[in-house]
């Protein structure tokens, strides 16, 4: 049976609104995240470029991309948007359990308005 299936009416409400905070913690990591990633980008091309040699803005660039601080640095960023989806996909779960809830409720009380409620 769906664990959520489980849960009572009055807590599903609650549920909804702790993963509501988990999706908006994620999202917010990742947003600071891609900040942070323009920042080290920046900032290795930037080093690239003061080293001496005569490098153009493109292929600094280019050069920063291949580093390693860099490349470490989007694979933490592959993680943090897997948990993004993840928190995304519980909350969207718990939101459909309560419509789903919420409409098996009416339609119990137009069947039983109209005779035909079967338990």
């Amino acid at each position: 049976m769906n664990p959520i299936k489980k849960i009572p009416d009055d807590e599903l409400t609650l549920k909804l609104l702790e993963k509501g905070r988990k999706k908006s913690e994620a999202e917010r990591e990742w947003i600071l995240a891609e900040h942070r990633r323009q920042i080290i980008l920046s900032e290795i091309k930037l080093e690239l470029m003061c080293e001496g040699t005569t490098l153009t803005v493109s292929k600094a660039e280019a050069m920063a991309r291949t580093d390693k601080r860099y490349r470490d640095f989007v694979t933490e960023m592959g993680q943090l948007k897997a948990d993004v989806i993840l928190a995304r996909v519980e909350y969207d779960v718990v939101q459909d359990e309560i419509k789903m809830r919420i409409h098996k409720s009416f339609q119990d009380r137009q069947e039983f308005k109209s005779g035909e409620l079967v338990t």
